[in-house]
């Protein structure tokens, strides 16, 4: 086929995609199969008709399955798939692994990564065995399976599988060794890269593998997704990108109670879901979690907290704390926190009382040497950092300073430190030397829940929150027992 198809025109006059790579109509795919896969499943419309493929779904597995004429290579690598919720993700996801799994030359090792190997096993058994079972394939292609808390796994009589992996929170995921198709579904929840660590390198030596993401937005902590959706936008400029990415959302200053507005972000609505259920959606969630569950919007929850209230904040600048640089004060510690791209490093110097902003370097080759700078100006003889600080491994030179007490705050100290730096600024009991980098860092900050407590967090993708980190590990090493005694610390 040369030409654009009759459904590609009808997806683009009825609900077209935000974003969207555009597929190589001349070179072949894989269309036929899924669509005789797909009614196979006699999947059905929400109001009683059957169907085959949505014209969106038909736009995903295009992408992923429009292969080279001459090798037969994938065109692309890796599809991410991002929209609202009930768009089709889970027949779609499906279908491709189906026709993985069965129509290929070679037994396939598939794996599908979810936020859990629970998580992964609900699906296989709530969605997965049900859609097999409905399309009548458990027979004609000998299907079998394991699905309990050790294994969660689908398997053909010819050898290909579907596994469960949870994306490297358990051990267990270490040993996939070799994988020609991964899913990662829901990435909404993921802070890190962690997944793509277990099943990139599996993937490497499989010339045509590939990797499907299919996501719902998530909020601003949902920092993998957030990187992801960049990367897959910037692809979009390069014809010979590897990455292809589908996005369905709906205009951000568009009005997120109007039909019209939903029917542009969901393309199954009218089809697969009815009207009235979004509706529903709309009468009983609160505005951010109906903009991204029922819109696809990339939108802040309304009730995360921010950093520092912002009245506390400016009566502890208020105060316009004399400098103490160049002054000896006992208990007064160096605080030091670095950019999550490694790119900047952060220092501020607490006593107790007063906290105030040390300085910052882009200049990385010589930590030891800033730091040490930074403790003559400043009188310091301790240095306090997070345990999981990004140069944690740079923190070996700075042990090597002659009489400064280092120490890192692990998991817990860092909540507490967190929470008692807070309580410091609510109870007007600190003052804060007047720095623009503190105001602009405490301004992006939020309050992310962490078990039974909190810790600071970027409050959008942009923000850089080091200062506001730097100062909180000098107030927990100025005002917490982490020394072997507590330093006194002089009120206001």
């Amino acid at each position: 086929m040369t030409s654009e198809p009759d459904w590609y025109r009808r997806l683009l006059d009825t609900c077209p995609p935000a974003n969207h790579t555009v597929p190589r109509w001349e070179w072949p795919d894989r269309m036929a199969k899924c669509e005789a896969l797909a009614r196979m499943l006699s999947l059905s419309t929400a109001d009683g008709r059957e169907y085959g493929l949505m014209d969106h779904q038909r736009l995903i597995l295009r992408l992923l399955t429009e292969h080279d004429p001459s090798s037969g290579m994938p065109r692309h690598a890796e599809v991410d798939a991002l929209g609202p919720r009930q768009w089709g993700k889970t027949t779609t996801q499906f279908i491709a692994t189906m026709e993985r799994m069965l129509l290929r030359d070679r037994p396939q090792r598939c794996v599908y990564s979810s936020q859990s190997h629970n998580a992964g096993l609900k699906k296989m058994k709530e969605d997965w065995i049900p859609l097999l079972k409905q399309s009548g394939l458990v027979a004609s292609a000998k299907f079998d399976w394991s699905l309990n808390t050790m294994l969660a796994e689908i398997r053909t009589g010819s050898g290909s599988y579907m596994r469960v992996v949870a994306g490297g929170a358990e051990n267990s995921d270490r040993g996939i060794t070799s994988l020609d198709f991964a899913t990662i579904d829901e990435a909404l929840a993921d802070r890190d890269d962690r997944k793509e660590q277990v099943l990139l390198p599996a993937m490497l030596t499989v010339a045509d593998s590939q990797l499907f993401l299919a996501s719902t937005p998530g909020n601003l902590l949902s920092l993998y997704l957030i990187h992801k959706r960049a990367r897959a936008l910037e692809a979009l400029a390069d014809p010979e990108a590897s990455t292809a990415v589908v996005e369905f959302t709906a205009d951000m200053d568009a009005d997120p109670y109007e039909r019209e507005v939903w029917h542009t972000a969901n393309p199954a609505l009218g089809q697969t879901i009815p009207i009235r259920s979004y509706q529903r959606l709309a009468e009983s969630l609160k505005e951010s979690t109906f903009r991204r569950e029922a819109l696809g919007q990339w939108v802040p929850d309304d009730d995360m907290p921010g950093g520092i209230p912002e009245e506390e904040w400016a009566a502890a600048r208020d105060r316009n704390a004399e400098s103490m640089m160049h002054s000896s004060t006992p208990g007064k510690t160096l605080g030091i926190d670095c950019t999550p791209d490694q790119a900047r490093m952060t220092a501020c110097v607490a006593d107790g009382a007063q906290v105030e902003f040390a300085g910052s370097t882009d200049d990385l080759s010589d930590v030891a040497g800033w730091v040490a700078r930074l403790l003559v100006e400043t009188g310091a003889r301790r240095v306090a950092v997070q345990a999981n600080w990004a140069l944690s491994h740079k923190t070996g030179s700075i042990r090597e300073l002659p009489g400064i007490d280092v120490r890192e705050l692990g998991r817990v100290e860092w909540m507490q430190a967190c929470g008692i730096t807070l309580s410091a600024f609510i109870e007007r009991d600190i003052a804060v030397r007047q720095s623009a980098a503190l105001d602009d860092a405490n301004a992006c900050a939020i309050r992310q829940p962490r078990e039974s407590r909190w810790v600071w967090n970027r409050g959008r993708p942009d923000g850089d929150i080091s200062p506001l980190v730097a100062m909180t590990c000098a107030v927990a090493g100025s005002r917490m027992d982490i020394w072997g005694h507590q330093p006194a610390a002089r009120r206001l």
